[in-house]
Order: C-alpha cells, then structure tokens, then sequence
C-alpha cells in the first residue's frame, strides 16, 4: 500500500491536520481520509504525536513520529508499538507534502 498526505499546523500548539489517500481508497473510488495529530511539539513539526485517522466510519489510532533530515522530513507510524508504514514529507508554507508506504 502505498499514498500521500498533507498536514498543516493545527490552531491549538501540538496539533496537526491531516487530509490523505492511499491506492486502496482510489481503487474503490472513495474520498479522502481525514485526521488530527495532538501532543506533538509547540513549534515546527519534528516530534512524536498521537493521531486518529478517519476515511468514512473506520478510525485508527497511531503514534506518528516526524524528524527533520536536512530540508526535509522523515515519518514513521506506529500501531501497538510496531511500524506500520514510513514516508517522506516537504515543508510548504505551513503545510507538510508527504508521501507514505506500508513497511
């Protein structure tokens, strides 16, 4: 499984919003998912979050974790304390571009 994203700073310090979609969703011509990032970092988007993501009545509970190489950014998520999926993302604006793939 393979996807892209976007997170943009949320109103509230340590927070973030998401917006993505991966192959599976296209594949069964759905819309894009949602989500929301809490306990993150005052400033900037490098640290670790708790992050619910929605996509129609399913939701998912994860650990997300940014670090910043150079001008860009690494993702790792996590469910129950294993990895699940990793991406690279770019700043724009206030925003992270980011795309992910199942590890």
């Amino acid at each position: 499984m393979f996807g892209i994203g976007i997170y943009r700073r949320g109103e509230m310090p340590g927070t973030l919003t998401a917006e993505w979609l991966d192959d599976r969703m296209v594949q069964a011509g759905t819309t894009a998912g949602t989500g929301f990032a809490q306990n993150g970092p005052q400033t900037g988007f490098t640290g670790d979050y708790d992050i619910t993501y929605q996509s129609g009545d399913q939701q998912v509970d994860l650990k997300l974790t940014i670090r910043e190489t150079g001008p860009n950014f690494q993702l790792a998520w996590y469910k129950d304390g294993s990895l699940i999926d990793e991406g690279i993302a770019f700043q724009s604006g206030n925003c992270l571009i980011l795309g992910y793939q199942s590890t």
